[in-house]
C-alpha cells in the first residue's frame, strides 16, 4: 500500500468540509464566519478528482453523462424546493464539475485536433465563470490540473498564480465599491482555492472505495442540501 491518503479518504475530508460550509450558509449567525474561507479547499478537491476520473475512466462519455445527469437532478431539486416549499437555493456544484469536465475533454481533444477545441474549452470556462457556482476558481483549476497532470509543482504554481490574481481582483472590486477589504475578502473567498494543494499533495494515487464511494457524492450532495434547506426554512 502506498503511503498517503486514497481518493476515498480525501473525498471524505472534502465532504466534511462541504457539510460545515453549508451549515454556516443555511444557518447564518449560528456558526462562525471563518468557516466559509476555511472550507474553500472543498470544491477544488472534488474538481481534481473529476480530472483524475477523466484520465482513468474506461468510458469518458458515460462519466460525463453521469456528471451532467447529477447537475440536472440538482436543478430539479432546486425547482422542487422553490415551488414546493418556497426555499430558494443557488447550490449546484455538480453543474460546475460537469462543465469543467466538458472543458477538459475539449482541451484534451485540442492536443490532437488543433486550436478550435482549445478555444471551445476556454469558452466553456468563461461561460461557467459567469453562471456556475465557484466557476471563477474551480473551472480554471480543472484546466490547470489537466494540463499539469503528473507534475504537482507546476499544478501548484498555476493554482497559486490564479489565486493571487483572483485575490487582487476582489480587493480592487471592494475598494471600488467602498467596502472594507478584509471582511469582503472573507465573504468572497474563492481565491483561497489553493488551500486544497496540501491535501492533494497527500494523494497516494489509489482510487479505492469501490462502487459505494463512486456514487456516494452524487447521493450525499443533493440529500444534505435538501435536508439543510428544509431545516433552515422551518
Amino acid at each position: 500500500m502506498r503511503r498517503g491518503l486514497s481518493a476515498t479518504a480525501l473525498k471524505g475530508i472534502a465532504a466534511a468540509g462541504m457539510l460545515a460550509d453549508h451549515l454556516y450558509t443555511f444557518f447564518p449567525g449560528v456558526f462562525p464566519a471563518w468557516i466559509h474561507p476555511a472550507t474553500r479547499f472543498v470544491a477544488p478537491v472534488f474538481a481534481f478528482f473529476v480530472v483524475e476520473g477523466y484520465a482513468h475512466t474506461s468510458d469518458r462519455m458515460r462519466y460525463g453523462l453521469r456528471l451532467w445527469t447529477g447537475a440536472a437532478g440538482m436543478l430539479l431539486l432546486r425547482a422542487a424546493l422553490e415551488y414546493g416549499a418556497g426555499i430558494v437555493i443557488r447550490n449546484n456544484i455538480l453543474y460546475t464539475l460537469a462543465l469543467g469536465y466538458t472543458a477538459v475533454c475539449c482541451a484534451e481533444r485540442g492536443k490532437r485536433d488543433g486550436g478550435a477545441w482549445y478555444a471551445l474549452s476556454l469558452l466553456l470556462v468563461f461561460a461557467g465563470a459567469l453562471t456556475a457556482e465557484g466557476g471563477m476558481s474551480v473551472l480554471p483549476f480543472m484546466l490547470i490540473c489537466a494540463m499539469t497532470r503528473g507534475r504537482p509543482r507546476e499544478r501548484a504554481c498555476g493554482a497559486l498564480v490564479w489565486g493571487a490574481l483572483l485575490c487582487m481582483a476582489e480587493t480592487f472590486a471592494a475598494l471600488q465599491q467602498g467596502l472594507p477589504v478584509l471582511p469582503t475578502l472573507m465573504r468572497r473567498s474563492d481565491f483561497l482555492f489553493p488551500a486544497a494543494l496540501p491535501l492533494l499533495a497527500l494523494y497516494n494515487g489509489e482510487r479505492g472505495g469501490g462502487r459505494g464511494a463512486k456514487w456516494g457524492f452524487y447521493l450525499f450532495y443533493p440529500a444534505h442540501i435538501a435536508v439543510l434547506a428544509l431545516a433552515s426554512g422551518l
